[in-house]
Formats: C-alpha cells, sequence, structure tokens
C-alpha cells in the first residue's frame, strides 16, 4: 500500500512525498542535466496501480540530504512553470 503527501502550488501538484521517496515531474529530455542527476541518485518512474506517470520521477530518500531536498523542491515547484 502507498501512503503520501502532496504539496500544490496554485491547484498543481509541484512534489509530493510517497513513502520514502520524493517525486517530481520532469519535463523530460529538453533538460539533461537534470536527468543525469536523476541517474545518479537512482531515481525510479513513478507507478501508480502498476503503470507508469509520464514524466514523474521518485528519489529515494537515502540519496537526499537536507540541502538535495531544498534544491529538488525549488526543482519541481519551478517546473510548474508559473510565473514568479
Amino acid at each position: 500500500m502507498m501512503s503520501g503527501l502532496g504539496f500544490f502550488v496554485d491547484d498543481r501538484l509541484a512534489v509530493a512525498v510517497l513513502d520514502d521517496r520524493l517525486c517530481l515531474h520532469f519535463d523530460g529530455p529538453g533538460e539533461p542535466e537534470d536527468m543525469a542527476v536523476l541517474s545518479d541518485l537512482a531515481a525510479i518512474p513513478l507507478e501508480v496501480a502498476g503503470r507508469p506517470v509520464r514524466g514523474w520521477y521518485c528519489i529515494p530518500a537515502a540519496s537526499l540530504d537536507e540541502a538535495g531536498l531544498a534544491v529538488w523542491v525549488a526543482r519541481g515547484v519551478a517546473g510548474l512553470g508559473l510565473p514568479m
């Protein structure tokens, strides 16, 4: 069973914490530096009911320190494309 907590900005999901993972959306290959970091952190595609959720990845808690967590949360919010 999956349990989690989502954090929204302007009614849009910015990041979620599912079990022991931080999950957030990435636009894809247009951001190779993010994809390389995701690979280094052993990020895995988010799956719900056994099906992948397009563009969403989960980073295990063991791969994050406090500073890294702040960076990824900021990245999740920035990925919403909302005006600042």
